[in-house]
């Protein structure tokens, strides 16, 4: 199973480049059936030749991560700025991101990211041209945002504040209210929070 990164990523810049941003970024993986709005194959293709065989190796390299943007989604967008959401696996996409820069030097790319399972959380990876800076990031945006999705029914953010309660990150450890959380998103057949139910119900039969 992969080990996801979660991303909130803001672009910033003049209206009309963000637009040809945003139709240059639509596009599909080859190994995918459904369209992307984000698709990182469309921005930073795979060469063909590489395509041929495995891309794994490849995509970590240029990309930073296994798949690309996975369930990407265009949150919002201004006059000035792109706000995207999407998933990555088994790395956040620095590369990617560097090679953005390059390719849209007029254009700021931010990307606030979050990993749960050895719990490198809340940084922001910032690219402007060739400058790059990675900070901490909030986890208090995210939990206000979770929050209100996870009230709201959405099984990932269920599954997200579930996390954060059994760790007692940003928030006081709960470990019944983590369970609570993950029930909910279990309903509704979020496969992450199916595992965490599954983990936790073994680690209590060991200890008993």
């Amino acid at each position: 199973m992969p080990n996801w990164f979660y991303n909130e990523l803001v672009i910033t810049g003049e209206k009309q480049e963000l637009q040809q941003f945003k139709l240059a970024a639509l596009g599909r993986y080859p190994w995918a059936a459904d369209a992307s709005v984000l698709c990182f194959n469309s921005l930073v293709p795979i060469p063909p030749q590489v395509l041929e065989n495995s891309c794994c190796d490849w995509t970590r390299a240029n990309w930073g991560c296994k798949f690309g943007g996975n369930a990407a989604r265009l949150e919002k967008e201004t006059e000035s700025e792109l706000f995207y959401w999407f998933e990555t696996a088994n790395g956040p996409p620095e590369e990617f991101l560097r090679s953005l820069g390059r390719l849209w030097p007029n254009l700021k790319f931010s990307d606030s990211y979050v990993e749960f399972i050895n719990c490198r959380l809340s940084w922001c990876f910032s690219v402007h041209g060739d400058d790059c800076k990675l900070e901490p990031s909030s986890l208090k945006d995210a939990l206000v945002t979770w929050a209100k999705e996870a009230t709201a029914g959405d099984e990932e953010a269920q599954y997200n504040l579930g996390v954060c309660y059994v760790n007692g990150l940003g928030v006081v450890k709960s470990l019944d209210t983590a369970i609570g959380w993950w029930a909910k998103s279990a309903a509704q057949g979020y496969d992450s929070a199916v595992e965490a139910i599954t983990d936790m119900a073994n680690w209590g039969s060991e200890e008993s």
